[in-house]
Parts: structure tokens; sequence; C-alpha cells
């Protein structure tokens, strides 16, 4: 058996497991409160958007895997939250019955977000930089990146921070629980003004993990671009951290608009860049 057919069994897996899960879900929410959530409806057309990108990689003979790739940085991100709230409400006091099932859901996330993470890394071998090929003075063929534009980029920070405001209006009604929980053991306004530096944190960890583990994030892999150093290759953990942090600096948003190449102050700073990619079965672009 070939590894993308290994792949697409394990995919079939995850999603069997999630479809099961999300129609359990939606049985026992209408029988409780006789309508569906708003949350949940949002949760269950992801997971069908989901399935769309799972038959196209099958229908392309696992070639086309944009939007796939693109739902599993969606799963990671949102399991990964689910996994937080779950250790904190597993440190609050539970019934042992609720502390069963909750430890029993936090295993099998565990697992899931493991796969799902190994299956990305695995498609994100299919991607590589577009190459553009033109010739120079002497009609010697000489090869370049092709940057990405400044509406990628612009989408790119759309498209990511959509992501994250999503799974966090999802999840606001755990979070909710939670504090509500804590306030006994902390004051509620620590846990108030906590809250910016939550987001912080949340964003920093975002980018670390996605740009360094799979050279990409949600935004990115929507718009077909990828990250890479200046001068050629994938940048390293400390290029990646760099670049986060670099993110949070004043006016860096406008920083893109100060130089020709339509570099900001994130990629210079950080010795990294922004590029348009391509599946590796399709051809440079050639002048």
């Amino acid at each position: 058996m070939k590894k993308e057919q290994i792949v697409a069994l394990l995919l079939s897996s995850v999603f069997a497991y999630r479809t099961i899960r999300w129609l359990i879900t939606i049985y026992q929410t209408s029988m409780e409160y006789h309508y569906i959530r708003m949350e949940t409806i949002l949760h269950f057309g992801l997971h069908l958007a989901g399935i769309a990108a799972l038959i196209q990689y099958f229908a392309t003979a696992y070639k086309r895997s944009q939007f796939l790739r693109a739902y599993l940085v969606y799963l990671i991100v949102i399991i990964s939250v689910d996994l937080i709230i779950s250790s904190l409400i597993l440190t609050t006091s539970l019934e042992e019955s609720n502390r069963t099932a909750r430890l029993t859901a936090y295993v099998i996330e565990l697992v899931e977000i493991i796969l799902s993470c190994l299956l990305l890394s695995f498609l994100k071998n299919n991607r590589t930089p577009q190459l553009s090929i033109t010739k120079n003075e002497n009609g010697e063929p000489v090869s370049h990146y092709i940057p990405a534009s400044l509406l990628q980029r612009f989408f790119n920070r759309v498209l990511d921070i959509a992501l994250l405001g999503y799974v966090a209006y999802a999840n606001y009604d755990w979070w909710r629980y939670v504090v509500e929980s804590m306030q006994y053991e902390i004051p509620y306004g620590v846990i108030f003004l906590t809250h910016p530096f939550l987001l912080y944190v949340v964003l920093i960890i975002y980018y670390v993990v996605m740009e360094y583990a799979f050279r990409t994030s949600f935004g990115k892999i929507i718009t077909g671009t990828t990250i890479i150093r200046a001068a050629g290759g994938y940048p390293g953990l400390g290029a990646i951290i760099a670049r986060t942090f670099c993110r949070f600096l004043p006016a860096n948003s406008i920083s893109f608009f100060f130089y020709d190449d339509e570099r900001g102050w994130q990629d210079r700073l950080s010795g990294t860049g922004v590029v348009e990619e391509r599946y590796l079965y399709q051809p440079d672009f050639i002048e």
C-alpha cells in the first residue's frame, strides 16, 4: 500500500469518527434544548467542508490537498484549545463519572491532534516554493522565487485572525465555565487582566508552531503561499520566533509599503519572506 493510500485511510478514519461524534452531539443537543445551537451548526458545516476537501483529495488521485491542509490546520487549532480547556476543567471539582468521561475525551482528542499533525506534515511535502525562470543578458536561465503580493499578505493575516476569532467564539461558553470555576481560587480581576496576555500567547504559539513545523498557516494555505529564508531554503526556529515577535512591532502592518520589494519589518528583521508555492507535479513558471 502506498503512503498516499495510508494517509487517505487515516484521514477517512478521522472523518468517520468526527462525523459520528457530531451526529450524536446534534441529536443530544436537539433533544435537550429542542433546538440546535449556532456553534454546533457552524462546527458541523466546517466538518462537511472538510469532507468535501477529502473527496477532492481522492478525486485528484491524492494530488490536490490545499483545502484538506487548511481543514487540518483548523482541526489542530480547535482541538488544541479543547485540550487546554479540558486540562483546566479536570483541575476543578468534578463528579467522578464526569471526570472519567472528560478524561476519556481528553485522551481521544490527544490522539486525534497527534494524528492530524502527522497527516499535515505528510501533505506539506507535496508543495514547494514556486520558481520563475528567466534568462539573463547572456541567455542563461536564472531562477528566482515569486514573492507574495500585498493582497495575498493581507488575506493571510485576515484569515489567520478569523480562524482564531472563530475558535475563541466557539469555545466561549467553556471558557466562561472555567473562569467561573476558578474564581474561588483566583480573583476575577486577575483573570480579567490576563485575557489580553493570553491572546498574545495564543498568537505567538500559533505562528511559531505552524510556520516552523508546517512552513505555513491557515491563511497561507488558502492563498497558496509559504515562508522561506531570504537566502533560500526554509527558516529555522530562531528566525520563526524573531518573525513572530516582530509582528507586534508598532506600524509593522504598514511597513510593507515602505519598500519596493513589499517585505515588511517582520520579514527584514528575521531574514525571511513569503512566496508563492506549487504542487510538486506542477512545473515552474517560465517567462
